[in-house]
């Protein structure tokens, strides 16, 4: 029952958001003001199920993990400027754009890579990494990009993504791994709980800016999609120049195209409060980029050498 409802994560999300359209006073109040405290629980959660010893195989080829980390910070946050600037998005609108491809990797794209028979060590590996130097390189990247047009305080960002991601992450890798075996029963749960606390997330977002969203929602939906598509089709060509196997390949396309989108909301939410629409762009993303890498399952075939490659990182 547990697998089924983790399965229909998009599902959820999108029942959410409607619900909040429709009903705002739900998500508000108390909800409202907990954002930063839900993703704190949902980086907990994904913490206690995260195996770092499959990634361990992926070390002895260091440069394709470095590459594809440099990939996901050049391509989603360029391809997000690019656009902003394109289609002459409003600064807070942009600002939400840009956010959104500064972000790293999101954590979910790793059992993606492996619905899409990808190379599961290799989305974990690249996962880790983009999320330990986020702190860092997010406010860095959001900073350089639109610093000119809004002021991004760069200290105040990093302490919250080390605060809200960081911290409840290693807790629950911390709790995996002092309680592994009296643990290990009650691992299913753990993602569920994350899941909700994205969905409660996701409808605070909608529900903060219903006016906003019958007024751009369409455009703002166009962009998130194009973004994703840019990061999928930039990661898989990258994986071509880097010379990855199919499943490399696959892997670098989920793992770039996704995004951590729920660090983008409470960035938006925490330090951008004058930027009305600064949190919609990732909460529309959180929901398309998952439907967007489902796409990938639909392979029809495991080669071999793909086989072989799920096991050697590459």
């Amino acid at each position: 029952m547990l697998r089924l409802i983790n399965r229909l994560f998009p599902l959820w999300v999108i029942l959410g958001a409607v619900t909040a359209y429709f009903h705002p006073w739900i998500f508000l109040g108390f909800l409202s003001e907990q954002v930063t405290l839900f993703f704190g629980i949902t980086m907990f959660g994904i913490g206690v199920t995260l195996e770092l010893g499959q990634a361990a195989q992926t070390l002895r080829r260091p440069d394709k993990i470095i590459l594809g980390t440099v990939a996901q910070f050049t391509i989603m946050p360029f391809s997000s400027y690019f656009l902003a600037e394109l289609f002459h998005l409003r600064p807070d609108l942009a600002l939400g754009l840009i956010i959104t491809g500064c972000v790293p990797g999101a954590m979910s794209s790793n059992v993606l890579s492996y619905l899409a028979r990808g190379d599961v060590p290799y989305s974990i590996a690249l996962t880790t990494l983009s999320t330990l130097v986020s702190p860092w390189v997010t406010p860095a990247l959001t900073l350089f990009l639109i610093g000119n047009r809004v002021d991004v305080q760069y200290v105040a960002m990093m302490m919250t993504i080390i605060n809200s991601v960081i911290l409840p992450l290693a807790a629950g890798m911390a709790v995996r791994k002092l309680f592994q075996r009296r643990i290990k029963p009650f691992l299913e749960i753990f993602p569920t709980i994350s899941i909700a606390a994205i969905v409660v997330i996701c409808s605070v977002v909608v529900a903060r800016n219903v006016d906003l969203i019958r007024e751009a929602s369409l455009s703002i939906f166009y962009l998130v999609v194009l973004l994703n598509v840019a990061g999928m089709l930039g990661g898989y060509v990258f994986g071509i120049l880097i010379r990855l196997s199919e499943a490399g390949k696959r892997t670098l396309a989920i793992e770039i195209g996704m995004q951590n989108a729920g660090m983008g909301v409470i960035l938006a939410l925490t330090h951008f409060k004058d930027q009305a629409g600064a949190a919609l762009p990732s909460a529309i993303f959180a929901t398309w980029c998952i439907v967007s890498a489902s796409l990938f399952t639909l392979t029809p075939y495991r080669s071999k050498n793909e086989k072989t490659a799920q096991q050697s990182g590459g």
